[in-house]
């Protein structure tokens, strides 16, 4: 990969050199694509019957989101022309009967891999795709034991030959209360959380398996894991999920060479902006992907292949708490998640939302889009996560489509 490489080493020089500079942001996507134009051009897209297929599904399950009257809004064409351009051929590269993992491996090892026209940061997100951990770890996949009440009720009407409880098998995403869910798992065992899920895997054929999953706006999700990695020092330092590190990491870098010195200077300037620094991130990220950043259809062995065979599908969205509860209820888990999340599931407050417990973390993210995304940031990030919205069926939110209405027309 090569050819990553070297759009990898000029997109981090550029970002020295401008980064304190507005028009920074557009030379690093137009330089290093300009510099890449002998290796890879726009895509075709491709046209087996399978692939239309799946997109016209899809399509039609959200196309009371991706359209105004009779036209598609400004976010759903940033989001089918990038879908068609990138995911599009990872989907269809897919046997339904092969790990999602040994896919996107045998996409990136494929010959003519850097002669498919994708995108740069298409290339970087497959090349660190294939990484056994991070996007594959199996702490994504956990485990609820459930009650004899709940499997019979969710097996009622089925022709089945179980005779024990069943097991609910759940997919945390990062930035989808992760740290929660872990907790969860370790609650309903009586064990004590320390930061990583409670593991007891059964695989018993007597024992019926069940599935859910929480998804949240992709836009949403991204400030999240930004906010939550990069904007303070001590995470940023601690943990180094900010990446790429050469660049995010300089200012605390304990090194004192006269070169990290002055990139230190630089990066502390830019984290005095908010926007900025979040404008600079979205464009850089890619040249190595972190696991808080990878699009949720990714997870749980591409979990946009098999999204239709859930049981449970939630949102953390404004109904988030009123989903838990619902979940809750529907696999007898009501006090394991009441405790995790610290809700009270049973009682509605004034506004007749969940009552929430002290210690109960917001959405904080939510609440901050305005301050952060601008018209570029937000077209970046619609591309990145498309798959997210395609496959996943996820609406743009408003605001989105208000942001995107302040630039320059298509």
């Amino acid at each position: 990969m090569g050819g990553i490489a070297a759009i990898g080493g000029m997109a981090v020089m550029i970002l020295l050199q401008f980064y304190t500079d507005r028009s920074f942001i557009r030379c690093i996507t137009d330089t290093t694509h300009k510099a890449t134009k002998d290796e890879t051009t726009l895509r075709n897209s491709a046209t087996s019957t399978r692939e239309a297929n799946v997109i016209q599904v899809s399509q039609e399950s959200i196309a009371t989101s991706a359209t105004t009257g009779n036209e598609m809004t400004r976010g759903w064409k940033i989001v089918t022309k990038a879908y068609k351009q990138t995911y599009k051929a990872l989907e269809s590269n897919c046997r339904p009967d092969e790990q999602f993992s040994a896919c996107v491996s045998r996409l990136h090892d494929r010959p003519n891999f850097k002669d498919m026209n994708f995108p740069w940061w298409f290339e970087t997100l497959i090349r660190d795709g294939v990484e056994p951990q991070g996007m594959h770890g199996r702490w994504h996949q956990v485990t609820f034991p459930m009650s004899e009440d709940a499997t019979q009720e969710l097996t009622k009407g089925r022709n089945t030959n179980f005779t024990d409880a069943g097991i609910l098998d759940f997919c945390t995403i990062e930035k989808v209360s992760t740290t929660e869910w872990r907790h969860a798992t370790c609650l309903i065992r009586n064990e004590t959380f320390k930061g990583r899920p409670c593991y007891q895997y059964d695989r018993s054929p007597k024992r019926p398996h069940f599935k859910a999953v929480f998804l949240r706006d992709p836009l949403e999700r991204f400030l999240s894991g930004f906010k939550n990695k990069c904007l303070t020092v001590y995470r940023r330092k601690e943990e180094q999920h900010c990446e790429p590190g050469e660049v995010f990491l300089s200012d605390v870098a304990e090194k004192t060479s006269k070169k990290i010195r002055k990139q230190r200077d630089m990066v502390t300037m830019l984290t005095e902006n908010n926007k900025l620094f979040f404008e600079a991130y979205v464009d850089t990220m890619p040249l190595s992907w972190n696991v808080h950043f990878f699009p949720q259809s990714m997870s749980c062995d591409g979990l946009f292949r098999h999204i239709k065979d859930y049981d449970f599908v939630g949102l953390m969205g404004d109904e988030y708490h009123e989903n838990l509860r619902k979940m809750g209820e529907q696999f007898n888990l009501t006090e394991v998640i009441a405790k995790a999340f610290k809700l009270d599931l049973q009682r509605n407050d004034d506004n007749g939302h969940v009552q929430k417990l002290p210690g109960a973390r917001p959405r904080a993210a939510a609440g901050l889009v305005q301050d952060f995304y601008n018209p570029h940031t937000v077209r970046r990030i619609l591309e990145y996560m498309s798959i997210d919205y395609v496959m996943l069926g996820l609406e743009i939110p408003q605001w989105a489509e208000d942001i995107l209405a302040t630039e320059d027309d298509l």
